[in-house]
């Protein structure tokens, strides 16, 4: 028997010893195992202490201790280096027994010392939690399989020293933890047990849509909860919850089934001290909260009882009566008095609309000044409401009783409402209320100038609870701020169809108003005259008939500088004159700097007061606009962009973040006539912008405009369309004059995408083409979708360190390939399907000709046919070989050889070969084309052999004639003088017989001899 025992002690031995040290030997294997593991299931980086991993009989024994310390998880990908989760100790203890046996494992206790949680839902949704790699037949039961048995039960648990953080953006919600400690325990082996749990919190933080409704508020939880697990149902024994130092306990119980909660809850305060439901709310439990002065008593209880689920609410009731209470601040000699509060919330049925709000009394006293209310709301659909609030306080003592430093207060304020009925969309209750204030004064120590004098009378009334019988009147409206008044007056009557009646008068330093009513994020100054007065009705505004309206007036602007986190270039407006009517708004003048750009602005704006008041409306500008220098980039959005198009090519630096799509308001209607000296829009400079900017219809068009950069002249038509904000579409003619092609390709992504061969060109081009399509969220184009064409031409260039070049020299060993000099090329492009088309056009570099055409893609690919006309001694003398075998005589020394090429492959690895079935083909077509150019030739000489003879004969002829033609001519006129001669005798001697008979007849009459 002694033997037995002395081997069954050895064996005991053996077994502590390897379970202690088997982890210490293999302590790297099964790290590499673990970490192995992990990287199949886990898409994150998984770290732990090897040395501080462990299993353990001897720390709990018989129990099985498993260790793990510094243990972390970090994200990869959208979360990359986020830590999700730090432990710095994780302890589990398990009933060894239950391990052994297999079918439910017994945990005693889990352990987490010092856990740091940080979880985060980013706006996509996306979870930082979301890390589990899922398996091919993971969360699903093989069909036909039985559930497994096994389980787990857990007896005990406990957190120190806690710390988390859950960001939810797209709630939004913010929620912080710190020092968060909670112990629980419960025999989960048990159908039945209690669970007693602890929570102590040092600093909870809870922030919803930006309102923190708790603000680093202690928390103390202490439940007992009896658990009928069969049943479902949890009975609340003890149990206690403290925030700050308003602690309140509740009892009853839950039962829940698939589909129902049902409940049955009271809940009550534990302490009745006043002070303590103040610790409450912000600004209270902050720094001097346990130095407040306060006295009363408390009642706070209330009530949840019936069915919870998707379609009803169990009936609920809360009650809070404050009496006798009274607070003070320290350092602050007056106190607030007599404070006394009766709330009751009632709903008797679980639904909302049900619900009754009472206030039956609330009354304080702030010094000397009452305050008393009294409020009814009943439903929360169609409130009905009865409401009384009177209150009458001297500013200065305000301050004697709440702390504002920094801040003076002056005046006598009072306020009467009294209001009954049922207020929706259509109905208000009866309303009498007056408000005024007289002899304000508003100081802070920022400024040394205070609001003064300031006055008003506001009274609302509406006797029936119509809208239509709703008066609004403000009267005798006065302030002054350092000297400068400023008065008003307003009245609204008819809610139905309002009408308004409104007169300002006087100057207002923003700088000023500012300090006295302090702007978050933002700063303003500079000084405002306006002497503004209008009447109407909204009915004429909706119906356009300006005519029936009165306003007049105008706004002078001088020295505004404007700074917000919306507009961090800031405005400045250095001086400005509007004046209005109730047509148009006229911008006299409006001199000033957005940003580093300087603006002169003189025109109209139209359909003003309907744009402001009713929906659907449109305001209409006609403006002239200069500017010396204005920076387009400080206005262009930058965001990252995960979603950008993959076919777009923005051609940005590392590191830069693409622009994001921008939308044209669709009421805006301005036409802007433009003249720019400087234009800075992305890597260009636009010299002497000119022409007409149109925003209309949410698209941008520019009309006739003209500019210079880069070396050229541009004239061009564009239009940006954003009526489909997630296909924002483009259309752009241009006419470009002598730009440097290598700018282009440096400036344009377009050029980059489809003519990456203007990388190696030297020269200028001019150009006039069309091209259209669409945008990706990153204001890129969308290559695949683009088209368009127009003509291109090369005035000057040089092609060299071009792989096509080289492999067309490689090919023919033609000189002057390597470098092309080329002058006065005209191409005709096409662009679609993502690659642009040329249409044959021709090349002459030296005395080599080329026909190109053919096609390049966005992807690099290239597909051209080169026809080739060059020297037949220039060829290679492969080439030349082919061709003397088939001819069966060198001819090297032809004229000139014809051939084409084919080049295929991309602009890094052009493809080229002689174009046909085969090579020999070819040969035989450049034998053929060789023979006719002899042919031609030999039919040439003879030809003009023919037309030399022709031309010797026909000169013969010529000159025969012309000598025939000479003598005739001298005949002809010998024959001519002849009878001309003959003719004149003949005249002459007539003339003498007559001049004779003449004498001889006048001898007679005289009588003469």
């Amino acid at each position: 028997m002694k033997k037995i025992l002395l081997i069954l002690l050895g064996v005991i031995v053996v077994l502590f010893a390897l379970v202690v040290t088997i982890p210490i030997i293999y302590k790297d294997e099964i790290k590499a195992k673990i970490d192995e593991e992990l990287a199949k299931s886990i898409n994150a980086q998984v770290y732990f202490d090897a040395d501080k991993f462990g299993i353990s009989l001897l720390t709990n024994f018989p129990n099985l201790t498993l260790k793990l310390g510094d243990f972390g998880i970090i994200g990869k990908d959208t979360f990359e280096g986020d830590t999700l989760t730090s432990i710095k100790s994780f302890r589990v203890v398990v009933d060894l027994m239950s391990v052994i046996s297999g079918d439910q494992i017994k945990i005693n206790g889990i352990y987490l010392i010092n856990p740091r949680i940080f979880a985060t839902v980013l706006e996509d949704s996306t979870a930082s939690w979301d890390i589990f790699i899922a398996g091919e037949e993971e969360l699903e039961e093989k069909e036909g399989e039985e559930p497994s048995d096994f389980s787990i039960k857990i007896k005990k648990w406990e957190i120190k020293d806690g710390y988390i953080v859950f960001d939810d953006r797209t709630a939004p919600m913010y929620a912080e933890i710190v020092n968060l400690n909670h112990t629980g325990s419960g025999d989960f082996t048990q159908d039945i047990l209690d669970l007693v749990t602890n929570t102590k919190i040092d600093a909870l933080t809870l922030e919803l849509n930006g309102v923190k409704y708790f603000n680093k508020n202690t928390l103390d939880i202490d439940f007992i909860i009896n658990m009928d697990m069969p049943n479902s149902k949890y009975i609340f024994k003890e149990n206690k919850i403290k925030i700050n130092d308003f602690s309140f306990g509740f009892d009853g119980f839950l039962a829940m089934n698939e589909e129902d909660i049902n409940m049955d809850i009271t809940f009550k305060t534990k302490e009745t001290r006043f002070k303590n439901i103040l610790s409450l709310v912000p600004g209270v439990f902050l720094e001097g909260f346990e130095d407040l002065k306060t006295s009363g008593s408390l009642a706070f209880n209330g009530f949840a009882k019936g069915t919870y689920n998707e379609n009803s609410l169990p009936a609920f009731g809360l009650k809070l009566i404050v009496n006798d209470g009274m607070l003070q601040y320290p350092d602050l000699p007056t106190a607030i008095n007599n404070i006394t509060l009766d709330l009751y919330v009632d709903n008797k049925d679980g639904i909302l609309d049900n619900t009754v709000i009472n206030i039956k009394k609330f009354h304080m006293d702030m010094g000397n000044n009452p305050v008393d209310a009294r409020v009814l709301v009943e439903g929360l659909a169609d409130y009905k409401i009865d409401a009384d609030v009177l209150a009458k306080i001297n500013l200065a003592e305000l301050t004697k009783m709440i702390p504002m430093e920094g801040l003076a207060l002056k005046g006598l304020f009072s306020l009467d409402v009294k209001a009954k009925g049922i207020y929706s969309e259509t109905q208000m209750p009866a309303v009498t209320a007056a408000m005024n204030l007289k002899n304000g004064y508003v100081k802070t120590a920022d400024f040394p100038s205070a609001l003064e004098k300031l006055n008003f009378n506001a009274f609302v009334n509406n006797p029936t609870g119509k809208l239509s019988d709703t008066k609004i009147l403000v009267e005798d409206f006065m302030m002054e701020i350092d000297g400068e008044p400023m008065q008003a007056r307003m009245s609204l009557k008819n809610l139905d169809d309002p009408a308004y009646d409104v007169d300002i008068q006087g100057s207002i330093d923003l700088a000023k108003i500012t300090k006295i009513f302090p702007l978050e994020d933002m700063t303003l100054s500079g000084k405002i005259l306006a002497d503004v007065y209008t009447r109407g009705r909204m009915s004429y505004i909706e119906a356009g008939r300006y005519d029936k309206l009165s306003s007049s007036g105008s706004i002078v602007i001088n020295d505004i500088n404007f700074v917000s986190a919306d507009l961090p270039q800031g405005l400045k407006i250095t001086n400005s004159k509007i004046e209005f009517d109730p047509k148009k708004v006229t911008i006299n003048n409006f001199d000033g700097w957005v940003g580093k750009s300087d603006i002169h602005i003189t025109g109209n704006f139209f359909n003003y007061i309907a744009w402001m008041f009713a929906e659907n409306q449109t305001i209409r500008g006609d403006m002239i606009f200069n500017s010396n220098k204005f920076d387009v980039n400080e206005w262009m959005t930058e965001e990252s962009s995960s979603g950008s198009s993959s076919n777009s090519s923005s051609g940005e630096g590392e590191g830069e973040e693409p622009l994001t799509v921008v939308e044209i308001p669709a009421d805006i209607d301005f036409t802007l006539q433009s003249a720019i000296n400087e234009v800075l829009y992305d890597n260009m400079t636009l010299k002497n912008f000119r022409g007409t900017v149109l925003i209309r219809d949410q698209m941008l068009k520019l009309i006739g405009v003209t500019f210079e950069t880069l070396g050229g002249t541009f004239t061009t038509n564009a239009t940006y369309d954003s009526r489909d904000i997630n296909h924002p579409r483009y259309d752009l003619d241009l006419d470009i004059s002598e730009m440097a092609i290598k700018d282009a390709y440096n400036t344009f992504s377009t050029v980059r995408a489809l003519a990456p061969i203007a990388k190696t060109i030297d020269g200028y081009f001019s150009t006039k083409f069309k091209v259209n399509g669409e945008l990706a969220q990153d204001m890129m184009p969308l290559y695949n979708n683009l088209t368009g064409g127009g003509l291109i031409n090369v005035s000057k260039a040089t092609l060299k360190g071009l792989k096509l070049l080289d492999k067309m020299n490689e090919v023919t060993k033609l000189s002057g390939t390597k470098e092309m000099k080329l002058k006065d090329v005209l191409m005709e492009a096409e662009i679609k399907d993502g690659r642009i088309f040329f249409k044959p056009f021709d090349v002459i570099s030296g005395n080599n000709k080329m026909n190109i055409a053919g096609s390049n893609g966005i992807d690099g690919s290239i597909d051209y046919l080169l026809k080739m006309d060059v020297p037949g001694g220039a060829v290679s003398k492969a080439l030349n070989t082919s061709l003397a075998s088939i001819t069966g005589k060198n001819i090297s020394s032809s004229d000139r050889v014809k051939f084409d090429l084919n080049v295929s492959g991309t602009h890094n690895d052009p493809k080229i070969k002689i174009a046909g079935s085969s090579a020999k083909d070819q040969v035989k077509e450049v034998v053929k084309e060789t023979v006719k150019q002899e042919v031609d030739k030999v039919k040439q000489q003879a030809e003009q052999k023919a037309k030399e003879e022709l031309e010797k004969k026909r000169k013969e002829a010529e000159l025969k004639a012309k000598a025939e033609a000479e003598r005739l001519r001298k005949a002809a006129e010998k024959k001519k003088r002849e009878a001309e001669q003959k003719a004149k005798a003949a005249t002459e001697k007539k003339k003498k017989e007559l001049e004779q008979k003449a004498k001889d007849e006048l001898k007679k009459k005289l009588g003469w001899p």
